[in-house]
């Protein structure tokens, strides 16, 4: 009575082990990628949050602002991002690169909620897109999608 496997049922088995393992870092890593995507949208919509409270209690007596980029957000004190008070930036870093489309800046007038333009700015990698959307009255929403197929 022979005990033990053969050597084609341990090739078999390592075959199915290496198969299984392949599909799920492929898996993961889309998994991964889409989390992080998911941070950075809420990195800018926190920042936005931050901007429209800073406006609302006239913090320093200015307008607030966010304005996006590739691979992070900058909150800004000021009427637009071209005239801000330079020294009093804070910067956000995203864990990837996105591409940002639509409104790349928002801006608070000083003692509003409201942002001087609505609209929406979308943060896309690869296939997944987020959108934040702030309305006419200061409301914002974070939608994800997919693109394409």
């Amino acid at each position: 009575m022979r005990r033990g496997f053969t050597i084609v049922e341990i090739v078999t088995a390592i075959g199915l082990l290496g198969i299984l393992v392949g599909l799920g870092y492929a898996f993961s890593f889309s998994y991964l990628q889409t989390q992080q995507l998911r941070a950075a949208g809420d990195v800018v919509t926190s920042e936005l949050r931050q901007a429209q409270t800073d406006a609302f209690t006239q913090k320093n007596d200015a307008d607030h602002g966010v304005k996006i980029f590739t691979d992070h957000v900058v909150r800004f004190q000021g009427s637009s991002y071209a005239s801000r008070t330079q020294a009093k930036d804070v910067q956000t870093d995203f864990s990837l690169t996105t591409t940002p489309s639509g409104l790349g800046e928002f801006v608070f007038t000083a003692g509003g909620l409201k942002p001087t333009t609505a609209g929406v700015a979308t943060l896309t990698f690869q296939t997944h897109a987020i959108d934040i959307t702030i309305s006419p009255y200061g409301i914002l929403t974070l939608t994800e999608r997919t693109i394409g197929g």
